[in-house]
């Protein structure tokens, strides 16, 4: 089973940091894997996404991050 936690941020998501933390226990604990999804808009800082994509890199936890446009091609 795949488990997904969703979040929005207008700042710099240093909290993620926990999150995957958090979603490394859980994976070991249960086996299910865990996808973090960051939706941000206009005013997020363009380092969010690099930050997504070391946390993903460095954790093994896959932390995507929604720019507004990515957010608009969804629907």
């Amino acid at each position: 089973m795949k488990i997904a936690v969703a979040t929005t941020t207008i700042n710099v998501p240093t909290l993620l940091r926990s999150y995957v933390e958090a979603a490394q226990d859980y994976k070991r604990k249960s086996g299910n894997e865990v996808i973090i999804i960051v939706a941000g808009d206009r005013k997020t800082p363009p380092e969010c996404e690099l930050i997504c994509k070391e946390l993903t890199k460095s954790s093994g936890i896959e932390v995507e991050y929604l720019t507004p446009e990515k957010q608009l091609r969804l629907y």
